[in-house]
């Protein structure tokens, strides 16, 4: 009797430590990709930033320069920095 349950305690306890390998890894794993997403999402704000920082630097050229449609630019280009720094704020917030 005794033999039969310490049997049935090892392969409990054997199954209970296949589970756990099987689920640190994908953990551990799960936590790197969310960090190369988050290093991802980080350069890609970045980007954008600097290329609406330069379609603003762009469109005061445009003005500088005389020509009228450098003020409807300028006011897309504000905008589009404010909204693109919403988002990440928005998804830094939620993280």
């Amino acid at each position: 009797m005794t033999s039969i349950r310490n049997g049935r305690v090892f392969i409990v306890l054997l199954f209970g430590l296949i589970l756990f390998c099987l689920v640190a890894p994908e953990h551990a794993l799960a936590q790197a990709l969310e960090s190369r997403i988050t290093q991802t999402i980080e350069a890609l704000t970045r980007i954008v930033n600097v290329l609406i920082v330069g379609f603003i630097v762009w469109a005061g050229f445009l003005i500088a320069k005389g020509d009228g449609s450098g003020f409807g630019r300028l006011i897309y280009g504000v905008i589009g920095l404010v909204v693109a720094n919403a988002s990440y704020l928005i998804i830094a917030y939620f993280r």
